[in-house]
């Protein structure tokens, strides 16, 4: 809990409701983690640390955005988060299994997000147009791309968070053909808690 409090004191750039609301939604996830499994079972520091604090060092890198739709929500890391962080921009959360699309669904309500929206679907079963398409921890680039390419605007950039620049730098070789404008930005990891950590942008062809 120590640890926990000494990230919260760091500048991220967010006001105190934004913080209030962003632990309000991790102990609403641990608490509702009991019933369903939405995330691996870890102490409070270690699920912090990997959840929260790890879309907290990707906030700059990941930017603004108009409209989002995050594929694979889960427990809705790091959709939920980037509601919060940008109460004024629409943010989609997909999630095909109907226990967890219910917990999200309870999301808008409990932290008032009125912006917020959850499709229970496969990511390939939604449809809309989206300016910005995310996912952790869903998959490879090309998986990721295969399953939303028919949600993308003209203009669509992916912000995917993604591991080891090595294996990233594969998965890009491997949609070399469908891709352009990638940008890869290295987080920063302020108290040195994770291992590498990367945010890729790229539009499609």
């Amino acid at each position: 809990m120590k640890q926990t409090t000494s990230i919260l004191k760091w500048d991220w750039g967010l006001r105190e409701e934004q913080i209030r609301k962003i632990l309000a939604y991790f102990e609403y996830l641990l608490a509702y983690n009991q019933k369903i499994n939405l995330i691996a079972e870890a102490s409070y520091d270690e699920l912090f640390i990997r959840h929260v604090y790890d879309v907290l060092i990707a906030k700059k890198a990941f930017g603004d955005f108009e409209s989002l739709v995050d594929i694979g929500s889960g427990g809705g890391i790091p959709g939920v988060f980037f509601a919060i962080m940008n109460e004024s921009s629409k943010v989609t959360l997909v999630e095909s299994k109907q226990k967890k699309a219910h917990f999200l669904r309870t999301l808008s309500s409990q932290l008032s997000l009125p912006l917020l929206q959850v499709e229970h679907k496969n990511a390939s079963e939604v449809r809309g147009i989206y300016k910005v398409i995310s996912a952790r921890g869903f998959g490879t680039i090309k998986k990721i791309i295969s399953v939303s390419k028919h949600m993308s605007s003209i203009d669509v950039e992916y912000r995917l968070f993604k591991g080891r620049l090595q294996t990233l730098h594969e998965e890009l070789e491997e949609v070399r053909h469908l891709v352009k404008d990638v940008r890869i930005t290295s987080l920063d990891d302020p108290f040195k808690l994770l291992g590498e950590r990367q945010i890729v942008r790229f539009s499609l062809k």
